[in-house]
């Protein structure tokens, strides 16, 4: 797979579930798909396992651009700005949805905007909960932790 991803063009046009297609964008989310699942299979046997900051990171940028355009048709309104603060780098992400159910979004430059739930934890933690294998409460929240809750719900992980 890794041969194959290196001799890929990264402007050919492929199939992806994604908007984006291209190899460009299976490269990146395979390697946020890689550090999820490898975190998996090492909490699957206890093994405590970190994520690579940077890595996750740039998997919190990828979902919230193509993953939060798609929304679960049961979810609740998320009912109130989200931001989300990495704890070990100097990244923050302001989330919105409008009453259709529009997810808006944008890296922040500082302190997170108010009023707003918001969401601490390390870059991996921020990524883990995106892809609900941290649920909100074993993060940082302070504001309304539904919020955060029905956020994470409204995101198909499938």
């Amino acid at each position: 797979m890794v041969a194959a991803f290196r001799a890929a063009d990264p402007n050919e046009k492929v199939w992806t579930w994604s908007q984006q297609h291209d190899a460009a964008f299976v490269v990146r989310h395979q390697v946020h798909e890689a550090a999820v699942h490898r975190w998996d299979a090492a909490d699957a046997v206890g093994v405590a396992a970190g994520l690579d900051a940077a890595v996750a990171a740039d998997g919190v940028d990828e979902f919230l651009q193509h993953t939060t355009p798609f929304r679960a048709g049961d979810a609740a309104p998320v009912g109130g700005r989200l931001t989300l603060v990495a704890t070990d780098l100097d990244a923050a992400w302001s989330v919105d949805e409008d009453a259709d159910g529009t997810v808006t979004w944008r890296r922040l430059a500082g302190e997170p905007e108010q009023p707003a739930t918001v969401v601490r934890g390390t870059a991996g933690d921020l990524l883990l909960y995106l892809y609900r294998r941290r649920p909100a409460a074993a993060l940082d929240v302070t504001g309304e932790v539904g919020v955060a809750e029905r956020f994470a719900l409204r995101n198909p992980t499938d």
